[in-house]
């Protein structure tokens, strides 16, 4: 994010269960990236077969070579005009991530829509009306607790194209862009998900239902 940039509001969609407790105790839920991986079989747009990655490379005209102890040698070569995909996991870290508004997306319009994709992502959403007294507090309790911890927004890149491309938690593939995440991470953690804490929202946190495939509005009055 530019220094010319800044969130408006943050939003946590989810299960209501979960977003009360954020609301009203500070609780908030940390998951290892592998998590993400699985996901994926199940829901595509949650999901990333990324997630956890270091690097990922991608190849044309891969040929491989196997020698077998009775049969002898037997030669692999990838389909012609595909791309072999190589990838390198380091899951040890657990993250947790918001939607972003900030003020760039009021810049053509005094409206802004979310995605209506975003309402497939349990059917609420919290609005986080203070996100830096939110996020300072996160880091407050975190530094108590000893905890690494690191945010900001994510950047997404065409991860298809060819060759050797490095990655880190805040760096996902181009069609996951409509998300526009903000997100928190713990590194070197081998855990499987965590609570950390933030202060109670109280009036700064507004939960409301999300309809499959309707848009919150945004409007700058």
């Amino acid at each position: 994010m530019s220094q010319s940039e800044r969130i408006l509001f943050l939003i946590k969609f989810g299960q209501k269960k979960y977003l009360e407790s954020l609301r009203n105790k500070g609780e908030l839920y940390f998951k290892a990236a592998k998590a993400f991986n699985q996901i994926k079989k199940l829901n595509e747009a949650q999901g990333d077969s990324n997630e956890g990655a270091i690097w990922i490379e991608n190849l044309k005209n891969i040929q491989t070579t196997l020698n077998h102890p009775k049969l002898g040698e037997f030669k692999f070569r990838s389909v012609p005009g595909t791309l072999t995909k190589l990838t390198q996991f380091n899951h040890n870290y657990l993250t947790c991530s918001f939607y972003a508004v900030t003020n760039k997306d009021f810049e053509r319009s005094d409206i802004f829509e979310v995605d209506e994709r975003m309402s497939n992502f349990g059917g609420h959403a919290l609005v986080i009306s203070n996100p830096k007294m939110f996020i300072d507090s996160v880091f407050e309790y975190a530094e108590k607790d000893n905890i690494q911890l690191f945010a900001k927004t994510v950047t997404y890149e065409d991860l298809n194209r060819e060759g050797r491309i490095e990655l880190n938690p805040f760096v996902k593939k181009d069609i996951h862009k409509y998300q526009k995440e903000y997100r928190m991470v713990i590194k070197n953690s081998l855990d499987d998900s965590k609570i950390l804490y933030s202060h109670i929202l109280g009036e700064n946190g507004k939960i409301i239902p999300t309809k499959t495939h309707e848009k919150l509005q945004f409007k700058i009055e």
